[in-house]
């Protein structure tokens, strides 16, 4: 992931021998250029529309998440194996794929290579590290442990792969049709990883320490897998500074893999997509596919970008505060960012007198179906709860804030916010075409909502507190509790359109899950106001309609998310033809 200049002008001096990395580029109409701000960029030669799929590549190698293992997933491309469908090895019976395809080409890429020691001498030495870790570090033997080995794993399964590509280039001429599709990719890969900085300079001792300790096992295991082999000679390998490059690499560029429904599934090594530089706007989505053989990295447009124009990525999670991008940007990429969303935000405005204003302006709704009634008093004390030192609501407030936000939604109507009867019998009705109205229409009209943007940042200012509400949203799910569900899945699904573009899966995800919310208490609501069944099955089309984007973003329809999307439309349509033939 490219940010800094120092590092880049050697190798776009290389492009000039970088022909088939420049051709895959111009092939996708896309190229190089020199940004002055964050050194080479990759910018459109033509113009792209939203959603748009802009460039697919593979990973010189991934390793799956803390909470899995090899034998959990697809030991080529990641999926999620199921228990009934699965090709194990017949060598080591130690990594299972999803099909014969992916075992083919694991095999190619360097497996063939470590299999035969992978049960044997591999796991010995793993249970070795885990007993050294435990006697130093009694309780926190095994998080420690599975941390190191999967950097070892990640090492060793990159350097087999660099391996492969001198193994396959020496018998070029009698490459069978699978062994060049690997050969063709991994020479691809790798001159994409040779352009990639290291900012090797800018590490710690101690992790430059961890570095050494770690390429020196790695060293000691290829030894034990390619006995041999004479791979100092042929130089098919990296040296030991090359290994403490190429994991200071890693720190800098790889990728968290991810599922169709934004769960965390694992790590790789993706250079091709590491060449992209980050914005906190950014205009390209990633995603990732199983796709024949390997594990794809997928970049979709998330707006239209027109001809010239650099395509950035996110490296860290967009709902952060300006502040906290700032802090996990420098400290883990090392640079600045100074994006027009960084530029115009501006984090040192008072919200508290932000408040104050919103509040003299908006006084909260009585009804009944709020027991927190705000007064000025009780204003104050929500004021005296902050902590102005940790710019955060303490924890005891944070109901208070997230009842304030409901009830500026209900202000915002006229006719609810003078009768509260009504409000207490049209709930649903009422609250809906509001939410959408005063809120989501604007937003996507590129218009400013009419709810204070600065009241709904407070919320994203300190993780905690964000994790708080989703936490409280959760629960609420998981008891049934439908109706508190939909008011903090509004409040959530606010703060998601200020936090990230209009066409993020997150915002997809969610209206599915506000959808399902909606959806079973209109079963309780209905039976009591069958009046409103028009307004609020309306609701959950727009719902689900904003929900079903995520085919638009080219996710499979053998996906379950998809699948699950398709079916709650099903269910929905046969309640309303159920519910007009009762009426």
């Amino acid at each position: 992931m490219e940010t800094q200049t120092k590092e880049i002008n050697s190798p776009l001096q290389k492009l000039v021998t970088n022909d088939s990395l420049l051709l895959y580029l111009n092939k996708n109409n896309l190229n190089f250029q020199l940004t002055p701000s964050s050194g080479r960029g990759i910018v459109a030669l033509k113009k792209i529309e939203v959603n748009e799929l802009v460039l697919k590549s593979s990973p010189l190698g991934f390793i799956p998440g803390k909470n899995s293992i090899d034998k959990d997933v697809c030991g080529q491309c990641c999926v999620k194996l199921s228990d009934t469908k699965r090709f194990w090895c017949s060598g080591c019976k130690s990594i299972a794929y999803c099909d014969q395809p992916c075992q083919l080409s694991s095999w190619i890429m360097g497996h063939k290579w470590e299999c035969q020691y992978y049960q044997q001498q591999l796991l010995k030495y793993h249970k070795h590290a885990q007993n050294v870790v435990s006697k130093n570090n009694p309780g926190r033997w095994k998080e420690d442990t599975t941390a190191h080995w999967q950097e070892i794993v990640m090492l060793r399964r990159v350097c087999l792969s660099l391996w492969a590509l001198n193994y396959l280039e020496i018998k070029a001429e009698q490459l069978t049709k699978n062994e060049k599709q690997v050969y063709i990719r991994l020479k691809l890969l790798w001159k994409a990883q040779s352009l990639l900085v290291s900012h090797i300079n800018e590490f710690a001792p101690d992790q430059l320490a961890h570095f050494e300790k770690t390429a020196k096992i790695v060293r000691n295991q290829l030894e034990l897998i390619l006995p041999r082999y004479r791979f100092d000679n042929f130089g098919w390998l990296p040296n030991l500074s090359e290994l403490i490059k190429l994991q200071a690499q890693f720190h800098c560029n790889n990728f968290d893999i991810h599922d169709s429904q934004l769960y965390a599934m694992g790590q790789g090594t993706f250079p091709i997509g590491s060449l992209f530089n980050h914005s906190c706007s950014p205009n390209v989505l990633v995603l990732y596919q199983h796709q024949t053989d390997h594990l794809t990295q997928r970049m979709i447009s998330l707006c239209p970008i027109y001809k010239g124009q650099e395509l950035t990525i996110c490296y860290i999670d967009l709902i952060y505060s300006r502040q906290r991008r700032q802090l996990l940007l420098n400290s883990k990429y090392f640079f600045d960012c100074n994006c027009n969303r960084c530029f115009n935000e501006n984090d040192d405005h008072d919200k508290l007198a932000q408040w104050i204003g919103l509040y003299k302006n908006h006084p909260p709704c009585n009804s009944p179906l709020y027991t927190a009634k705000f007064t000025n008093d009780h204003l104050r004390l929500v004021i005296k709860n902050f902590d102005i030192e940790e710019n955060r609501l303490s924890e005891n407030s944070l109901d208070d804030l997230v009842t304030l936000v409901k009830c500026i939604y209900i202000k915002n109507s006229k006719d609810v916010a003078n009768n509260s009867q009504s409000l207490s019998k049209d709930f649903v009705s009422a609250l809906m075409q509001l939410f959408i109205q005063d809120i989501i229409l604007p937003i996507e009209r590129n218009t400013p909502p009419k709810i204070s943007k600065q009241v709904l940042n407070h919320l994203t200012t300190n993780s905690s507190e964000f994790q708080s509400l989703t936490s409280k949203f959760s629960n609420c799910l998981n008891s049934s509790d439908w109706l508190s569900s939909i008011m903090l899945g509004m409040t959530i699904l606010t703060i998601y359109y200020l936090s990230y573009p209009l066409y993020h899966p997150i915002i997809s995800l969610h209206y599915l899950t506000l959808t399902k919310a909606l959806y079973n208490y209109a079963l309780q609501y209905l039976k009591s106001h069958p009046s409103d069944m028009a307004v609020v099955y309306s609701c959950l089309g727009q719902w689900l309609k904003r929900a079903e984007r995520m085919k638009e973003l080219q996710v499979s329809e053998t996906d379950c998310l998809i699948i699950d999307i398709n079916q709650l439309r099903s269910d929905i349509t046969k309640e309303i033809s159920i519910s007009s033939k009762n009426t």
